[in-house]
């Protein structure tokens, strides 16, 4: 793969970002209050060290509501001192450390892609495993490294949980106001080439802001405000989907037919706007109300072609390979091999992404072992290492989602300088053996990256569709059975509403990986998306929603599309012909009842949306 000047652009700039001040004093807080605690308490860095890798708990959910943030804290605590405890046991050992390091990179990498922890990921639970290895192999005691590893992520939790206590409502007010400037511009949208892009933003933040939400409580104030964010969503999917099938979308019908959802509420009636609450408050907040189960998620994680099954595969086959390389050149610890495989690989997204990436973070970890280099040559005293270390995991927060590979620079000789002191390591020669390692470990993850995933690049595509269709599925199924307002279909829709979604995510990153190879199921994959929201709108419709038997009818095709195993070779115009013929019965209405305001649109055949026909495969392209 040749490295074009757009992505070395790409490497070097600095994306957008929220602010991050707050969460980089508090990561440096958690470091200084470890660090500096150690040494004040026993006279010596090496117990600070080994609490400052408890102290990576701080980096997890800063800007999630308080009760879900203290979960994940405490959780992440346990994962991390977990780790500590099994690198401690298992470096001693020799060998047996490179399957147990493979072993904490996989289930990392799988839970974090999971729950969608976002940043750090899975990266410091491989350095925390390494560096508690490390010094358990120079002498340490295992119970001694995780009862300070516990420490650590204890005061973490404590300082982590500090800013809600100052403003308890601030995540759920940030977000709230995040979904309304979306939803506003998803209002306004008035071209159609952009409209799936609009909608997906407007989607993603009002999903986001119901997690948030819903996370801290589901306080009145902030449902309230998400309702009518969700009522106005609503408002443009339903007079979207009465577009789509000839039937004005009462109660948000438009009799110039080209007024914006914003428009068309200022004008209704008292009247009207009393009518628009048939649409029950249930059924408008329903679908993004917060996040699916984590064992429902985790479940999904699972299943064969999944794509965080197969970033989870790629993280511990390259940490096996890197760390068992490292073994090979006699290098006794090679955490740091694993932690670089990891490194490169645990974010997942494309393979020419995830390869820029690595060579951005290459490059970046040579740049900062030559930074620990110059600081080791310096021999700063403890009280420097201290004010070092915070400066150095504040520049990380700030810079790690603006761009990772200048985050890299910093976390180098971060972990390296914890290392050095928690296993009383000779820093002199620590920069040269770690230059290998890190060679070691991006060879493996380039290897493993590119090896994997490349005989059926469709099997992501297909397994995400098949999420979709089966939350198509249990959709219909409520709407036949008039099953509109129960928990489990509020459930079903939630999870639907979720699928389509990461589907729209799945299914831009396989295009850019295989090309031609998938575009016909990328093609199908559009349709069955465009199919999802069209189900979801009419179940908002409160006249759409009453056709029974016309829901009943359209589950048929995809018993069929069920009927055949993701695992299994199938033709894609063989799936888009069954999506379509679900289309299809859902898109004819020849008998629909009037309203005594609304025109008569009995025996109306809605032709199909001719935005739609650049997503279909050729294969499909015929007569049904």
């Amino acid at each position: 793969m040749s490295v074009s000047r757009t992505d070395v652009r790409s490497a070097l700039r600095l994306a957008p970002s929220p602010p991050r001040l707050k969460i980089a004093i508090k990561a440096a807080a958690a470091m200084t209050l470890t660090l500096g605690g150690g040494l004040a308490l026993t006279g010596s860095l090496s117990a600070g060290a080994l609490a400052s890798l408890g102290a990576f708990t701080v980096l997890y959910g800063p800007t999630t509501a308080a009760r879900w943030r203290l979960r994940l804290m405490i959780a992440v605590g346990v994962g991390l001192v977990t780790t500590a405890a099994i690198g401690a046991l298992t470096a001693p050992l020799g060998w047996i450390d490179v399957p147990a390091m493979a072993l904490t990179g996989g289930v990392a990498a799988l839970l974090c892609q999971a729950l969608r922890l976002g940043p750090p990921g899975a990266l410091f639970f491989v350095l925390v495993h390494g560096v508690a290895g490390l010094s358990a192999s120079h002498g340490t005691s295992p119970g001694r490294i995780v009862a300070m590893v516990a420490l650590g992520a204890v005061l973490a939790t404590a300082i982590g949980m500090s800013d809600v206590v100052l403003d308890p409502q601030g995540p759920q007010r940030q977000a709230v106001e995040a979904a309304e400037r979306a939803i506003t511009r998803f209002e306004e949208a008035d071209d159609p080439d952009s409209l799936d892009e609009v909608r997906r933003a407007a989607s993603a933040a009002l999903h986001r802001a119901w997690t948030v939400v819903t996370d801290g409580g589901s306080a009145p104030r902030w449902t309230d405000r998400l309702w009518g964010a969700q009522e106005r969503y609503i408002a443009v999917t339903a007079r979207l989907t009465g577009a789509r099938l000839g039937i004005s979308p009462h109660p948000w019908e438009s009799a110039a037919g080209n007024e914006t959802a914003s428009d068309l509420l200022a004008l209704q009636e008292p009247t009207d706007r009393a009518r628009a609450g048939r649409v029950e408050r249930e059924q408008i907040r329903d679908t993004s109300l917060g996040r699916p189960a984590a064992s429902f998620t985790l479940r999904r994680a699972l299943e064969p072609g999944s794509e965080t099954r197969l970033v989870a595969g790629r993280v511990a086959a390259a940490t096996l390979l890197g760390s068992a390389a490292a073994m090979l050149v006699q290098n006794d610890h090679p955490y740091w091999a694993a932690a670089t495989a990891t490194l490169v690989l645990h974010q997942g997204g494309t393979r020419r992404g995830q390869t820029v990436r690595g060579l951005q973070r290459f490059v970046g970890t040579l740049l900062g072992l030559a930074l620990f280099a110059a600081i080791s040559v310096a021999d700063p005293g403890p009280v420097a290492v201290v004010a070092l270390v915070a400066a150095l995991q504040f520049v990380i927060e700030v810079m790690i989602v603006r761009n990772y590979g200048y985050a890299v620079i910093a976390i180098t000789p971060l972990a390296l300088t914890i290392s050095a002191h928690a296993s009383h390591s000779a820093q002199a020669t620590l920069a040269a053996d770690r230059a290998l390692d890190t060679l070691l470990g991006v060879a493996a993850a380039f290897l493993v990256l590119w090896c994997s995933g490349r005989r059926r690049p469709e099997l992501p595509l297909r397994a995400h569709g098949r999420r979709v269709v089966r939350g198509l599925d249990h959709v219909l199924a409520d709407l036949a059975g008039g099953n509109v307002e129960t928990r489990a279909a509020r459930e079903h829709r939630r999870r639907l509403y979720s699928d389509l979604l990461e589907t729209d995510d799945v299914a831009r990153r396989v295009q850019a990986d295989a090309g031609d190879r998938v575009a016909d199921y990328h093609a199908m994959q559009r349709s069955l998306t465009d199919l999802g929201y069209l189900v979801l709108g009419a179940a908002w419709n409160p006249d759409i929603r009453g056709a029974r038997d016309q829901f009943a009818a359209a589950r048929a095709p995809l018993a069929h599309i069920l009927a055949h195993p993701v695992t299994e070779p199938r033709d894609a115009a063989d799936i888009a012909a069954k999506v379509a013929a679900v289309e299809a019965v859902i898109t004819d209405w020849p008998d629909q009842p009037d309203h005594p305001d609304q025109p008569d649109h009995r025996s109306v055949r809605v032709e199909p949306d001719p935005r739609r026909a650049r997503y279909r495969p050729h294969s499909s392209r015929r007569s049904e």
